[in-house]
């Protein structure tokens, strides 16, 4: 199990900076349950939540357990905070009746389900992104209201939310746009660096028609005012910029790692060049400024707000989410049900006694997933493909003498059917269909019969058809249990 950490701000909920109301209205929503919640005065309202899009809807990820977890006595364990700030989300969760997309545009949703089982029964672990869509996340799940295609969009939000606040359109640039050099330089001079010529950063959206969001990277080592004495850290500097009417900017920094001999870098394979987060959403209300964002890394998602407030840009970190990547199909017990039962209905007398008890992939055909199932001992079984229907076809049984073979986009199934003949079954895979199934029998080495999609077809053709299929390779399978044994 991979252990996530996360950071999330008391202000997760409720508005950001609002001082005692703010916490205040945080008490009140801890009492409260979610049939009777009230929270009239604007300045409690829950804040806007990031969701990620699917094909059906919109996810608000868990970023902790589900669970109350056990209180210990360790002073870093945040656990139980984390969780409690997760219940409120949970008994406030009807009142997100809005997405919020980057067009400044607003649509109706409504809450549909709480999704913290996947099709075995098991728990979800929360905090993790799955990189494949059969897979669940842990999570709140929304619908658009009125139905209809998905709409892309980031950010769900109250009423209330929004009644306070206008909704600013939010446009990316087509190319990173060039800081004002009165900007640069006066950064320069605040911190004491010169900008990095290399990876200088730059406009990265427009906001409204008053406000930019913008990056500022600096070249060489950040020597970090109040370093601790023996910390080993060095330290490089980037900015995070809101530019305001042209001229006046507000900067966040955002410190990275820096290393005399490969420079500087602020995540994993970043090549040395801070990258600017994503913004989803932007309002300006009662306090300032509001922009919901995500930031991208190779395997990992943050997501949080960026207020002005007072003069300063603030940010407040939602969760850090583990982004699973490269992750395999998942196959449930469903699965394996519905396909014993086409292995059955496929030959209900051969298949009766067959107690298919195994598993493995047998990648084919790139474009879709191909599975293979057996018995205990390998002799008789049946391989499936998993196409873009999302529906399991049985491709092909075997059994006794007639044994499987693999190449580039082709399943060959092929033994001796007694005497001098050898019989073949080719099924041609191909943009995750079964294109082309062939049947064909040798007698001492010459084709006697054959068809291709059910079409008899010429000795000849056949011959020719058989000839064309690439050679065999050598495949190493990773059998596992179908149901595995406890350890």
């Amino acid at each position: 199990m991979k252990k996530i950490y996360l950071l999330l701000s008391t202000a997760l909920l409720l508005a950001a900076c609002g001082g005692k109301k703010a916490q205040d209205a945080q008490a009140e929503d801890t009492a409260a349950d979610s049939a009777d919640v009230t929270l009239a005065p604007r300045d409690t309202m829950p804040m806007p939540m990031i969701v990620f899009t699917t094909d059906d809807g919109y996810e608000m990820v868990y970023w902790t357990e589900v669970k109350e977890p056990e209180t210990t006595a360790e002073p870093d364990d945040t656990r139980h905070d984390e969780w409690e700030r997760q219940q409120m989300l949970r008994r406030n969760v009807a009142l997100y009746t809005k997405l919020v997309t980057d067009d400044g545009k607003v649509h109706a949703i409504r809450y549909k389900d709480e999704q913290t089982k996947d099709p075995d029964g098991n728990d979800i672990f929360p905090g993790e992104l799955h990189g494949h869509s059969l897979r669940p996340d842990c999570c709140a799940r929304f619908v658009l209201a009125k139905g209809g295609e998905v709409v892309q969009g980031s950010v769900i939000a109250t009423d209330g939310y929004l009644a306070s606040r206008k909704v600013l359109k939010v446009r990316p640039l087509d190319r990173v746009g060039k800081l004002p050099a009165t900007i640069v330089s006066q950064m320069e001079q605040k911190y004491g660096m010169k900008a990095d010529k290399r990876n200088p950063g730059g406009i990265v959206c427009q906001i409204g028609d008053r406000y930019q969001f913008a990056t500022l990277q600096f070249a060489g080592e950040y020597k970090k005012p109040g370093s601790k004495k023996g910390d080993d850290r060095r330290y490089a500097l980037a900015l995070d910029l809101i530019i305001a009417d042209g001229d006046s900017v507000f900067d966040l920094p955002a410190e990275g790692w820096y290393d005399p001999e490969y420079g500087p870098t602020w995540n994993a394979d970043d090549e040395g060049e801070y990258h600017a987060s994503d913004i989803f959403a932007a309002f300006e209300g009662p306090y300032g400024l509001e922009l919901c964002f995500k930031k991208l890394a190779p395997e990992s998602v943050t997501t949080g707000l960026y207020c002005l407030r007072d003069g300063r840009l603030e940010q407040t970190v939602y969760a850090i989410y583990h982004s699973l990547i490269d992750e395999p199909m998942p196959l449930w017990k469903r699965d394996f049900a519905a396909m014993k039962k086409l292995y059955l209905e496929a030959e209900p007398h051969e298949h009766k006694d067959v107690e298919l008890t195994r598993w493995c992939w047998v990648y084919v055909d790139y474009d879709s997933n191909q599975v293979m199932l057996s018995d205990k001992e390998g002799e008789q079984g049946c391989i499936f493909n998993f196409g873009n229907d999302k529906k399991f076809q049985l491709v092909g049984t075997f059994g006794h003498n007639i044994k499987p073979s693999f190449a580039h986009n082709y399943i060959v199934i092929a033994g001796p059917a007694g005497g001098p003949s050898y019989y073949y079954e080719v099924y041609h895979l191909q943009g995750g269909k079964l294109t082309e199934t062939f049947y064909g029998t040798e007698v001492y080495g010459d084709m006697s019969e054959c068809s291709l999609n059910g079409k008899d077809i010429s000795t000849a053709e056949g011959a020719a058809w058989l000839k064309a299929v690439p050679e065999a390779q050598q495949t190493n399978l990773y059998w596992q249990d179908i149901e595995p044994k406890e350890q």
